[in-house]
């Protein structure tokens, strides 16, 4: 076996590691991806004759399919790791090693040849760096190889997924300012802990530009019920008449959706006024709003296993966890 750190990748070496990703999704479930944007990149190659002899053993195969399968002669690709940089001095580590070349000490020397790289940084910058690895658990024999090598899970990020209804209707998600959902007449004073949640909800389109271009997403803000004071109409994308509007309360809590294929969106920075969390408000506004929207739709959304209270409050609403990426510290 030898190592190649290439500083840029050639399109044989995309197409060995595209390869090598294929066959470990052949033998196991996993839904973990090849980073295409990765700063640093090591390759670990067998040699063609050995490494198709250890998959010939562990799968039957002749030696005529292992070449059809990308194992031939050129050169086969055993194992990778990659690295993705962070601004918190963290490298995020992606790692694959081809079912027939496991137990066989591939990801040691990688973790290890990836250690010497983060030493050598370290002495050039002067900062500490961690290696995170990434796991979509779904590869028992990568979690015990994890486990083996010392390293202790960090946290998970869930994927979560919510379904609301039948599709057919269709509503609109920017509800006027003299449309209610479910109004309490709390005419702004602070919500009475022991009264049921019943909010106000009015929504605004946000453009922000992006290096691939503008994004526009769905701002929505929730208040008590306000009919004394809140005006007639909610003027979209318009922050100083917003701040003209609502003088007599700020909003108990706010989201974003942006919408990314037919009757699909991504749920993001929902937020809770602070004063006002483990009090029901959160799910009133998840609620209310999940009443905007197209029937049928699906929401998506992102959600740290660090943020506990986050996390019972999507659960409580009905989202459900689809994928789950687990990151381990070395």
């Amino acid at each position: 076996m030898h190592f190649v750190r290439p500083e840029k990748l050639t399109s044989r070496q995309k197409e060995d590691l595209m390869d090598l990703l294929a066959d470990c999704r052949r033998a196991e479930p996993i839904t973990l991806s090849i980073p295409e944007d990765a700063d640093r990149c090591l390759l670990l190659y067998d040699s063609p004759v050995s490494i198709q002899e250890k998959c010939q053993r562990a799968t039957g195969q002749d030696t005529a399919a292992q070449e059809t399968a990308g194992q031939g002669a050129a050169g086969p690709l055993a194992s990778c790791l990659l690295i993705c940089d962070t601004p918190d001095d963290v490298w995020e580590c992606y790692a694959f090693t081809r079912p027939c070349s496991r137990r066989k000490g591939c990801f040691s020397r990688l973790v290890d040849e990836a250690c010497r790289m983060a030493e050598e940084e370290e002495r050039k910058s002067g900062r500490p760096i961690d290696l995170s690895f990434l796991s979509d658990q779904k590869s028992p024999q990568g979690l015990a190889a994890a486990e083996a090598l010392g390293m202790t899970l960090w946290y998970s990020e869930h994927q979560m997924e919510l379904d609301l209804g039948a599709p057919g209707q269709t509503l609109d998600p920017c509800l006027p300012a003299d449309q209610e959902t479910d109004p309490s007449g709390l005419s702004g004073r602070d919500p009475d802990p022991k009264a049921k949640p019943r909010l106000l909800l009015r929504c605004e389109t946000i453009t922000e530009e992006q290096e691939d271009g503008p994004l526009k997403s769905l701002l929505f803000s929730a208040y008590p019920s306000l009919a004394a004071s809140a005006p007639q109409r909610w003027n979209a994308g318009d922050m100083a008449t917003r701040e003209a509007m609502a003088p007599a309360a700020s909003p108990i809590g706010t989201c974003r959706l942006i919408f990314y294929g037919p009757s699909c969106f991504y749920l993001y920075h929902v937020q809770i006024r602070s004063d006002l969390r483990g009090r029901g408000w959160g799910r009133a506004f998840l609620d209310a709003l999940f009443q905007q929207l197209p029937a049928g739709s699906r929401l998506t959304l992102q959600v740290s296993s660090l943020n506990e209270p986050a996390l019972a409050l999507y659960k409580k609403t009905g989202f459900r966890i689809t994928e789950t990426l687990s990151y381990y510290i070395f």
